[in-house]
C-alpha cells in the first residue's frame, strides 16, 4: 500500500542534525572596488558583499578607502554583527603605511562557507533568483541559525563531522533539505522549491531551536541526568555505550504516525533529541540525535573542560587524530517490499550512529535495536523489553552484508575505519531485551537460538532454550563467558545461584512448555527480565515469575487470565494505544483470555511495563484477532522461508500494556480477595487470592479446581496474501477453536467442529418493521462469544426474517397493527407475532415525510434552508444558515464533480468543514432534518467561497529600522494585509498591504521606542480572506526598543573593561554580552533604563573581547529585547 512508503519525517524534521553543521576553516575577503571616501552605508554594503560573496581565498584590496585600522575595524565589526557572523568570521588587516589599511584577510568558518556556496547554487537554479541584498538576508538567516546553535552546547552538545565533511554526500544546506524531505538534486529551475522556500525553512529551524530550549530545555537536562545516573565509574567505555543504548530504547517510542496515517507530522520535534528524551516519541533521526547527545555528555573527558565548560568543536573534531567518539551515518533504502499483498518500493533514508572504542570505529543503531520486531519482523508493535543487540557495535562490512540488495548507499565517513567485527561475538549480542546490573553482576536473558538460510527459499530457526544468566562485572573481556552463571534454564528449570547453590524449578519447566505452545499462535514473544531489590522478575507464558538472587527460589508473582483494555483514540498508531484496565471499567475496547506476555520492562519511574500479547492487528484496524499464525514462515531481513501462509495479516499485532508499581507490588500493603478463574482449553479452573490493586497472587494454594475446558472448533476458510501464478490469493480450509485460537489442518480423532443451535430469540426493531432471529450456540455461549467476530461462523448466528404488517384503522380513529416475523433455517420455519394498538388521535409518526401508520405527507419537505455565509475559519470553511422551523438537525453538503457530498449532520446552525485545502474553492448547501428522518429542500446553487488557511505569526523582533513581523505562507493567497494595534488602543489599523503571496515578512518602520505594538496578518485572494481573530496565535506583541550604540569601550583597570552606550527610550534595562573569538558568549544584565555603562571584571589578560549591548523592556514578567548593537572589540592589556 502506498501509505506504508510515506516519509517518517515532516518538512521541518530538524534540530540535532543542525548539531553537525559546524567546523572551522579559512576564506578571504574579495576586492571591493569602491572609491575612496564613500559614505558609511555604501562602505558597509561593499564590505558586506566582499566578506560574504567572494570566498575565493585572496585578500581584499581596501587601500582605496584610505582608512586606518581604527576607522575600518568598527565598520567591519558592525557588518559582521548585523549578519550574525561575528562569531563565525575573523578579519585581520594589512597596513600599507602608518595611517591606512591596504588589505583585509578573512578567516570564515568552513561550515558557513560551505552553506553560502550551496545557497548560491540554489539561488542560481531558482526560477526567480534573488538579488544581492535579498540573498545577503538569507546568508544572515543561516548564520544566525549556526551562531545560535554553537552558543548553546549544554542543550545541543558539540557538532559532529558528518554533515560538514566534504567526504560525505550530505552538506549543511543539503542536510536541511534532506531532513525537510527535499532532495538537493530537486532544487532546479523546474522545481517549485526555491531559494525563498529554503530561506523559510532556515527561519523555521531557528525559531524551533529557540522555542525548544525555552520550553523543553529543563526537561531535556533532567532526562540527560536520568540517563547518566545509570552509568558508574567501573564500567568500560563499551559498557557505558551499551547501558545508554538500552536506556534509550526503553525510554523512547518510535513515531509510527506518518506510516499508519499517510500524513507527515507537522512538528519537527520527533526528529530531535528533544523528541526522544522529552516527548519520548521520535523518528530514527531522533534516536540517533539523542544517542549523540548522551554519549557526548557521558564522556566529559573528551567533550568538556575540567571546569565543566564545553570544549570547542575545533578542539574535539580537529587535528590529525580527532578525539570525538560519535557521529551520524545515513543509509538510503532501495527495497521492494510486500505489505499485505501489495508491492511497494521503499527508498527513504535511515539514520544511525558510528562510535569509537579504543581508537576503532563501529556502528550502533539504537533505533533498530528498539524496534526490530516492529520494522524488521513487522509482526508485532514495538515492545518494551524486546530489544535486539544485533545492531550494537557491528562493522561496516557486516551491515552491508545484512542489507545487501536492499539499499542504494550508506553515506558514512567510516567505511574504511569501521571494519572491526570482534564485538559481533560479544556476550551482549545474545542478550534478549535490556541488560540489568547491580554492583557485582550483569543480568540478561541469553538467547542462543540462530537463523540459518538453507536454500534461497527456505530458512530454519535453530531453537535453543533461553537462559537467565549472571555475568560478573569484573569480567571485562566482552568475548569471554568464563565465570558466567546460568541462574535458570527455561527448558529444564535448573540452574544455580551466583553462590553455587543448585536451583530446580518445576514451575519454570512447565511454563516453558506452555510458552512454546503460545509461540505457535502468537508472533514475536520474547523472554525478558527486570532487576528489582535483589530479585529478577521475568515473564514466561502468561505469567510473571520471580527469581530470588540470594536463595535461587522461583515463585509465581502474577498470572494473566482475563485481561481488558481501553483504546486511546488520540494515538495515531492504534497498535500502541491499548492499556490494561480493571474489569468493569468504562469504554473497554477488548477483553482477551489467558493471553501470553510478549515481554516486560522496568523503567526509571519504578514501574514494570508488562506487554500482554494479542493478535489484534493492523489489517482490521485492531477490531478482531487474527488466527492461524504460521511459526514456520520466516521473513526477517535476508532470512527467508517462503510459505503460502505468510503471516502478513499479523503485521503490527498489538500489546495491551499494564503498568505495575514495583514499590507496591513488592510491598506489604496488599488487600487480597478470592478470585475464581474459569477453566480454559487445556487449563484447569481454580480459585486463589489476588491483590485488588495489582493482581498478584498471595502465594497460597489454589482451591476449587475444575476440569480443563475442551476445544470448540469451527470451520474457517483462511485467505492468505501470497498469490498463485494467476494472481489469485492462496487459501486453506482449517478449523479454529473459538476459545483459544488453536488451529488444526485436520481434526484429531474424536474432535468435532461446528456450533449446536437451539430455538431462536427474535430481536425486533423499535418500530417492528424489521426483525432478526438469533440462534445461539449451546456449547460456547457465555464464554468468549462476543469476541469471536473474526470467526467464519459466529457463535451467535442471526438470520433475517420477513415481516408482514396487517393494519386496521388509522391515526385519527384508532386501530390495531399486527406484525408477523418468519424465517427459515435448515428447512424449518420459525414465527413470532407482535401486536400494537393505535389509540384515537395518535400523533403521526413521519418517516421520510410519510406517516408510518396512515401515510399522510409532512409539510416540512417543502421548506428550503436559507444560507447566510461561507468563509475561512481557523481550521477550515465555516458555513452559517438560518434556523428552519421544525428541524431537529441539519445535513451539510459540499459540491463535488458528481453532485453533492454529505459532510456531516449537526444540531446547530453552523458547521466548519476541516477537510479543506488552502487555495481551493468550495460550494456548500444545507438541508433541514426532523427527528423522524424527514428532509427539507435545499438551495441548489449553494454558497461558494475560497478557503485560505490561517496566518501563523512568529514572534516579532526588533530590527535596526523598526519591528520585523514574519508569518507563515498561505497557499493560494495572492497577498497579505497587516493590521496593528498601537499602545493601549484596541482598534486595529491596516498598516500594510502586501501584494505578493510569497512575501512573508514586513518591517514596521513607523514605531516609537518603548511603545507596545500588536500585529495580526490576514491572507487574501480577490474578495476572499483568511480568518481574523485575537487568539490562537493570530496576533503577536512586541515592544519597540531602538538598537543601542556603544559610545565607549576601554580597558580601564586590571582585567577589567568599561563599556558605555546611548540610552534607549522605554528600556527597563540592558544586557552586555562578551566573547573571546568563537567561544560561547557571557551575558550580564544591567537593571535600570537610565544606567548606560557597565564595568566587567575578572577578564583574561591578553585576550581580545568582542562586546555587544542590547536593551530590554520587562512587561508582565516577560522580557522584550532590542537588536544587538554593533560589536566593538577591546584588548585586555593590563
Amino acid at each position: 500500500m502506498k501509505k506504508y512508503g510515506k516519509k517518517y519525517a515532516p518538512w521541518l524534521l530538524f534540530l540535532f542534525v543542525a548539531a553537525c553543521l559546524l567546523t572551522s576553516t579559512a576564506a578571504a575577503l574579495p576586492d571591493s572596488g569602491a572609491a575612496a571616501s564613500v559614505p558609511q552605508a555604501e562602505l558597509e554594503q561593499a564590505l558586506e558583499e566582499a566578506i560574504f560573496r567572494r570566498r575565493d581565498g585572496t585578500p581584499a584590496d581596501v587601500s582605496q578607502y584610505n582608512l586606518t585600522e581604527e576607522q575600518l575595524a568598527p565598520v567591519t565589526a558592525g557588518v559582521l554583527a548585523d549578519n550574525y557572523a561575528d562569531a563565525l568570521v575573523t578579519v585581520s588587516y594589512d597596513s600599507a603605511g602608518a595611517n591606512s589599511v591596504s588589505a583585509m584577510d578573512v578567516e570564515m568558518d568552513s561550515t558557513l562557507s560551505m552553506a553560502l556556496d550551496e545557497l548560491d547554487q540554489i539561488n542560481e537554479n531558482s526560477p526567480e533568483p534573488m538579488g544581492g541584498p535579498e540573498l545577503q538576508t538569507v546568508y544572515a538567516h543561516y548564520a544566525e541559525l549556526q551562531a545560535y546553535y554553537e552558543s548553546e552546547p549544554e542543550y545541543f552538545g558539540l557538532p559532529c563531522p558528518y554533515f560538514t565533511s566534504k567526504d560525505t554526500e550530505t552538506s549543511p544546506i543539503g542536510a536541511i533539505l534532506a531532513v525537510a524531505g527535499i532532495p538537493q538534486a530537486a532544487i532546479d529551475a523546474g522545481d517549485s522549491r526555491t531559494i525563498q522556500q529554503v530561506d523559510q525553512i532556515i527561519l523555521g529551524f531557528t525559531d524551533a531551536l529557540r522555542g525548544y530550549v525555552a520550553e523543553y530545555g529543563d526537561a531535556l537536562l533532567a532526562a540527560r541526568d536520568r540517563a547518566l545516573s545509570h552509568l558508574d565509574s567501573n564500567m568500560t567505555a563499551a559498557e557505558k555505550l551499551l547501558v545508554l543504548n538500552d536506556w534509550l530504547a526503553g525510554s523512547c517510542t518510535f513515531d509510527m504516525s506518518a506510516v499508519t496515517t499517510g500524513e507527515e507530522p507537522t512538528d519537527m520535534i520527533g526528529s530531535t533529541a528533544f523528541g526522544a528524551l522529552v516527548k519520548q516519541n521520535c523518528a530514527c533521526l531522533g534516536y540517533s540525535a539523542a544517542y549523540v547527545y548522551l554519549v557526548q555528555c557521558a564522556f566529559p573527558e573528551i567533550y568538556q573542560n575540567g571546569d565543566g565548560s564545553w570544549k570547542t568543536k575545533e578542539e574535539v573534531n580537529g587535528g590529525e587524530n580527532p578525539a570525538y567518539l560519535i557521529d551520524f551515518v545515513k543509509i538510503i533504502w532501495d527495497a521492494d517490499v510486500s505489505i499485505l499483498g501489495e508491492e511497494s518500493h521503499f527508498g527513504e533514508p535511515h539514520f544511525f550512529n558510528a562510535v569509537k572504542l579504543d581508537g576503532k570505529w563501529y556502528y550502533a543503531d539504537p533505533c533498530y535495536s528498539d524496534i526490530s520486531v516492529q520494522c524488521i519482523g513487522r509482526n508485532r508493535v514495538e515492545t518494551d523489553g524486546n530489544l535486539s543487540h544485533l545492531y550494537f557495535l557491528c562493522s561496516d562490512p557486516t551491515m552491508r552484508e545484512w542489507y545487501r540488495g536492499n539499499f542504494k548507499t550508506i553515506d558514512t565517513l567510516y567505511q574504511e575505519l569501521a571494519v572491526h567485527d570482534e564485538y559481533e561475538d560479544a556476550w551482549f549480542t545474545d542478550a534478549a531485551g535490556p541488560v540489568s546490573y547491580d554492583d557485582d553482576y550483569w543480568y540478561y536473558v541469553k538467547n542462543q537460538s540462530t537463523l540459518e538460510q538453507i536454500s534461497p527459499t527456505e530458512a530454519h530457526y535453530n531453537q535453543v532454550p533461553d537462559q537467565l544468566v549472571a555475568r560478573p562485572r569484573t569480567l571485562t573481556d566482552p568475548l569471554s563467558t568464563a565465570g558466567e552463571t546460568v541462574l535458570l534454564d527455561y527448558a529444564t528449570g535448573q540452574g544455580a545461584t551466583t553462590g553455587g547453590a543448585a536451583v530446580t524449578s518445576e514451575l519454570v519447566q512447565n511454563e516453558y512448555l506452555l510458552f512454546q505452545a503460545y509461540a505457535e499462535k502468537y508472533p514475536s514473544l520474547a523472554h525478558s527480565l527486570a532487576l528489582y531489590r535483589n530479585a529478577l522478575y521475568f515473564n514466561t507464558s502468561n505469567k510473571i515469575l520471580k527469581y530470588d538472587l540470594h536463595s535461587g527460589a522461583v515463585s509465581l508473582v502474577k498470572e494473566y487470565n482475563r485481561v481488558s483494555a481501553v483504546r486511546d483514540t488520540s494515538n495515531p498508531f492504534p497498535g500502541q494505544s491499548f492499556s490494561v484496565v480493571p474489569e468493569g471499567s468504562a469504554d473497554i475496547a477488548h477483553t482477551v483470555f489467558n493471553p501470553p506476555l510478549a515481554a516486560l520492562c522496568l523503567k526509571d519511574d519504578g514501574k514494570l511495563y508488562v506487554q500482554v500479547a494479542t493478535n489484534f492487528c493492523h489489517i482490521s484496524d485492531y477490531a478482531v484477532e487474527e488466527v492461524n499464525y504460521n511459526p514456520a514462515c520466516i521473513n526477517y531481513g535476508n532470512y527467508q522461508s517462503r510459505c503460502d501462509n505468510d503471516n502478513e495479516e499479523f503485521m503490527w499485532s498489538a500489546n495491551f500494556v499494564e503498568t505495575l508499581d514495583m514499590s507496591h507490588m513488592t510491598g506489604s500493603q496488599h488487600i487480597f480477595q478470592s478470585v475464581t478463574v474459569a477453566p480454559f482449553c487445556g487449563q484447569q479452573g481454580y480459585t486463589e487470592n489476588r491483590c485488588t490493586t495489582c493482581g498478584i497472587s498471595d502465594g497460597g494454594p489454589r482451591t476449587a479446581l475444575t476440569d480443563a475446558q475442551s476445544h470448540h472448533f469451527v470451520p474457517w476458510h483462511d485467505v492468505f496474501y501470497t498469490r498463485d501464478s494467476a494472481g489469485v490469493q492462496k487459501s486453506a480450509d482449517i478449523y479454529v477453536c473459538v476459545h483459544c485460537m488453536e488451529t488444526r489442518n485436520q481434526l484429531e480423532e474424536g474432535e468435532t467442529a461446528g456450533h449446536v443451535y437451539g430455538e431462536p430469540t427474535f430481536q425486533w426493531a423499535d418500530d417492528y418493521t424489521k426483525c432478526g432471529a438469533v440462534f445461539t450456540c449451546a456449547v460456547c455461549d457465555g464464554t468468549q462469544t462476543a469476541e469471536c467476530a473474526c470467526r467464519p461462523e459466529d457463535t451467535r448466528q442471526t438470520v433475517a426474517c420477513t415481516v408482514r404488517k396487517d393494519v386496521t384503522g388509522n391515526c385519527t380513529v384508532g386501530g390495531r397493527i399486527v406484525y408477523t416475523a418468519a424465517c427459515q433455517r435448515n428447512g424449518q420455519t420459525y414465527r413470532e407475532e407482535q401486536s400494537v394498538t393505535i389509540l384515537p388521535g395518535t400523533a403521526h409518526t413521519f418517516v421520510n415525510g410519510t406517516c408510518s401508520r396512515c401515510g399522510e405527507r409532512d409539510a416540512f419537505i417543502h421548506q428550503t434552508v436559507s444560507l447566510r455565509s461561507a468563509s475561512s475559519d481557523m481550521t477550515g470553511v465555516t458555513i452559517c444558515w438560518d434556523a428552519l422551523d421544525g428541524a431537529d438537525s441539519y445535513r451539510v453538503y459540499r459540491k463535488i464533480a458528481t453532485g453533492w457530498k454529505r459532510l456531516e449532520t449537526v444540531q446547530g446552525t453552523s458547521y466548519t468543514d476541516t477537510g479543506t485545502r488552502s487555495g481551493s474553492s468550495y460550494t456548500y448547501t444545507v438541508r433541514g432534518r426532523k427527528a423522524d428522518g424527514t428532509l427539507s429542500r435545499y438551495d441548489k446553487s449553494g454558497l461558494t467561497t475560497k478557503y485560505l488557511s490561517k496566518v501563523t505569526l512568529s514572534t516579532p523582533t526588533n530590527a535596526s529600522s523598526g519591528i520585523t513581523v514574519k508569518w507563515s505562507k498561505v497557499t493560494g493567497g495572492s497577498g497579505y494585509k497587516v493590521y496593528r494595534q498601537a499602545g493601549s488602543s484596541t482598534k486595529w489599523s491596516t498598516v500594510a498591504t502586501i501584494k505578493s503571496g510569497s512575501t512573508v515578512s514586513w518591517t514596521d518602520t513607523k514605531t516609537s521606542s518603548g511603545t507596545k505594538y500588536t500585529y495580526s496578518v490576514r491572507a487574501y485572494s480577490g474578495k476572499y480572506m483568511s480568518v481574523q481573530g485575537s487568539t490562537n496565535g493570530l496576533t503577536k506583541t512586541m515592544y519597540r526598543l531602538s538598537r543601542p550604540s556603544i559610545t565607549y569601550l576601554k580597558n580601564t583597570g586590571s582585567r577589567k573593561f568599561t563599556v558605555k552606550w546611548k540610552k534607549v527610550s522605554g528600556a527597563t534595562g540592558y544586557q552586555v554580552s562578551r566573547r573571546i573569538g568563537s567561544a560561547a558568549s557571557t551575558r550580564v544584565t544591567v537593571k535600570g533604563g537610565s544606567t548606560v555603562s557597565k564595568s566587567i571584571t575578572g577578564l583574561s589578560k591578553g585576550k581580545t573581547y568582542k562586546v555587544y549591548v542590547r536593551a530590554y523592556k520587562t512587561v508582565g514578567g516577560k522580557n522584550y529585547y532590542s537588536a544587538w548593537s554593533g560589536a566593538k572589540s577591546v584588548i585586555i592589556s593590563k
